[in-house]
């Protein structure tokens, strides 16, 4: 079954194959120390990641699979989403797509997305813009081979642009908002560049396709599973996902009490 595992060419099924993907990703790893423990970071030259979460006794307390791919997307991070079941070393936030100059909440739209390395920052000085390394995780995926093609496809009466994004985790189906927010999201957009990768750890196969939707690029990674047609450039990639990024420029609040005083005191 599809997952956001086998998106990246890691397909695990029980806890046990869980425990062994780990133990071997975990004989190369980069240790990547912050205030609330460690990660465990394993990376491979086509893009797809593991982050181990380690507390502070060096428990492992959680995993994301990420993807470190080419896009880049502008995004004014507004907040830390609450969430009640993240660990120390997990979390998300608001943006807002393509702001407008450096004004926050006047881009292409609102969304969320997990921070795949959240405790590396620190406290984050929001709001602030940075440019965002996204990765879109298919949970559904539909590709067509061009714009005409896509049109074509959609029988209702409302109909989708080429490029579209819906922060679908922001709602319900009812309309109402969703809380805590999920960093999910329905997007179409062109395909620049697509190729079939496999997992040096695994060799799993699977799919990443670079996009251009509303707002920016975004990197897609899909189990094969979900793909009927095969991508090619020019095409359209429109789908459901999980969004999860790293900050390439995040802004760090200032040392706050007696000691951010003395260290203020000192720069000046």
């Amino acid at each position: 079954m599809p997952s956001h595992f086998s998106s990246i060419g890691m397909p695990v099924e029980s806890e046990e194959e869980m425990h062994a993907l780990l133990e071997k990703a975990a004989e190369n790893v980069e240790e990547i120390s912050c205030g609330k423990g460690a990660y465990l970071r394993w990376s491979c030259e086509q893009g797809a990641e593991l982050w181990l979460q380690l507390d502070k006794r060096g428990s492992i307390v959680g995993v994301t699979p990420y993807f470190n791919g080419k896009s880049e997307m502008r995004v004014a991070v507004t907040a830390l989403v609450g969430r009640p079941d993240d660990t120390p070393m997990e979390g998300a936030v608001y943006g807002w797509a393509d702001p407008q100059g450096d004004e926050p909440e006047s881009g292409s739209y609102p969304f969320v997305f997990d921070l795949v390395d959240k405790a590396v920052y620190g406290n984050l000085d929001y709001p602030f813009v940075s440019q965002v390394r996204l990765s879109a995780f298919a949970h559904e995926l539909s590709i067509y081979e061009s714009e005409d093609s896509f049109d074509e496809a959609q029988e209702d009466e409302i109909k989708f642009a080429s490029e579209s994004f819906i922060p679908s985790g922001l709602f319900r189906p009812d309309g109402e908002t969703t809380e805590p927010p999920e960093s999910h999201a329905i997007f179409t957009g062109h395909i620049l560049e697509a190729r079939e990768l496999t997992n040096p750890l695994t060799d799993g196969r699977y799919a990443w396709i670079r996009v251009r939707t509303l707002g920016g690029e975004i990197d897609v990674v899909s189990d094969l599973e979900l793909i009927e047609t095969t991508p090619v450039v020019g095409g359209i990639a429109s789908g459901t996902f999980w969004l999860c990024g790293r900050i390439l420029e995040p802004k760090i609040a200032a040392k706050s009490g007696f000691l951010g005083r003395l260290f203020s005191r000192g720069s000046e």
